[in-house]
């Protein structure tokens, strides 16, 4: 069975000269990529500031998912997306409606700002709870007469 590699898209920020440079980033991410056997087809680079949702580093990573089916973008850290927690809520959002989802090589979810993580926390559990609502709301079943009243 011919398996086809994970298609991927690396981003890269830069937002102040002390950062770890785009070159660095981009070499992990290969390295990180040839390791885990996956295609990369390329990048979106940011120089200082986020990846703005109606900017175009974002329309290229739709165009990247619409057009050459990349599934999975893949970032150094998580801190390369923002480091402001609704710019990153927005943002993984925002990709996840092109069908992408978001890798970290470092692994780093735990490095989030304590508030943050304390956030994400939460925000798992009562997407758990909602999760729960509603498979419990689709088993429920209602009998209604021909006039579409409930009896």
């Amino acid at each position: 069975m011919d398996m086809k590699p994970k298609k991927v898209w690396g981003y890269c920020r830069q937002s102040t000269p002390d950062d770890e440079g785009i070159e660095g980033q981009k070499r992990k991410i290969q390295k990180y990529v040839q390791d885990h056997g996956f295609e990369l087809l390329g990048y979106t680079v940011v120089n200082g500031g986020n990846l703005k949702n109606d900017g175009p580093e974002m329309e290229g990573l739709r165009k990247a998912a619409e057009e050459l089916q990349v599934d999975t973008l893949i970032v150094c850290s998580v801190g390369r997306i923002s480091k402001e927690y609704d710019d990153m809520r927005e943002t993984v959002e925002t990709i996840g409606r092109f069908g992408m989802q978001l890798e970290s090589i470092a692994n780093d979810y735990f490095e989030i700002p304590e508030s943050v993580h304390g956030i994400f926390k939460t925000m798992t559990g009562l997407m758990d709870a909602v999760n729960q609502e509603d498979k419990a709301d689709d088993e429920d079943t209602y009998d209604y007469d021909e006039v579409g009243e409930e009896v």
